[in-house]
């Protein structure tokens, strides 16, 4: 009864959230998830990881709300979604990595780093939200080894710092064999430039593939153009992001990962190989070619 309520959770509900919470003890609770991540259902499984990120983030604050919340980060779950973080289904390992991350489990840090390394060529299109979530779990772990000492100010300043400098994760993207990997920091780079170094983006500015070259030149512009805008009248910011938007490539990452997905729904694959990605992108790019599943 229990696993049924959970699957049928519809998400984002925190009154029904409380009804499913309190039908069960905690540990009572903690066993079925962990029973439905083992699962050999994969949409069971994404079903459950939305049900867990939901009563970690948006539980009641009492009761069993409370209960689990407190017993979440040390209970069975978390290494079974550890496990699940290299699962053969593209989406849900997507699923399993945003759940980690968002519920705040700093202590699997080590092995989204890892994943991240067996990925590289082989799953560029989880890339991005991976090492957003690394990056987002690193963040929480700098806030509880901050000093309560230390004055606000300078740890801002110190992250900024940091923030500048060459991420070790995206240059291993953009020294990838993979076009697509490359192709996926370009997106990293341009969307989150927190992360960006003006070295690694005019590394791909050169770059050997077509489709790399021309969006990490978009992403250098936009760059340049944050670097300089606050010291630019309010008619030169305009007039220079309308150029650079004119010059905008027509095909992005995000655009292609986009299409790509919903060609895996509309065939029913839970996964791809870098060759299926491949052809998808040539024929997505021949004017001539109908790519089976491709939404105009």
């Amino acid at each position: 009864m229990l696993q049924t309520t959970i699957l049928h959770y519809s998400g984002g509900c925190a009154e029904d959230l409380a009804t499913i919470l309190n039908a069960a003890d905690t540990q009572g609770l903690i066993d079925t998830v962990v029973g439905l991540l083992r699962s050999s259902n994969l949409d069971y499984v994404q079903q459950t990881c939305v049900f867990i990120r939901d009563s970690v983030l948006i539980a009641p604050e009492h009761g069993l709300g409370s209960e689990f919340r407190e017993a979440f980060h040390t209970s069975a779950i978390v290494p079974e979604l550890e496990r699940l973080v290299l699962a053969s289904g593209y989406f849900l390992r997507n699923s399993v990595i945003h759940t980690l991350g968002k519920t705040g489990c700093i202590g699997s840090l080590p092995t989204l780093g890892r994943a991240f390394h067996h990925l590289l060529e082989h799953d560029p299109l989880v890339l991005p939200e991976l090492l957003l979530e690394i990056g987002w779990l690193e963040g929480i772990l700098a806030r509880e080894q901050s000093s309560t000492l230390v004055d606000a100010m300078t740890t801002s300043e110190s992250r900024a710092t940091q923030a500048r400098d060459a991420c070790p994760l995206i240059d291993a993207m953009t020294a990838s064999a993979c076009y697509t990997t490359r192709w996926a920091a370009t997106h990293v780079l341009g969307r989150w430039r927190q992360y960006a170094s003006l070295n690694q983006i005019e590394r791909l500015r050169g770059d050997g593939h077509v489709l790399v070259r021309t969006e990490a030149e978009y992403v250098y512009r936009r760059f340049l153009f944050a670097q300089r805008s606050s010291r630019l009248s309010k008619p030169e910011r305009k007039r220079q992001l309308k150029e650079i938007e004119h010059d905008k490539p027509p095909v992005s990452f995000f655009d292609m990962r986009l299409q790509f997905q919903r060609h895996l729904l509309t065939h029913h694959q839970i996964s791809y190989s870098i060759e299926d990605l491949d052809r998808f992108i040539t024929a997505w790019g021949d004017p001539r070619s109908t790519v089976p599943g491709l939404v105009e």
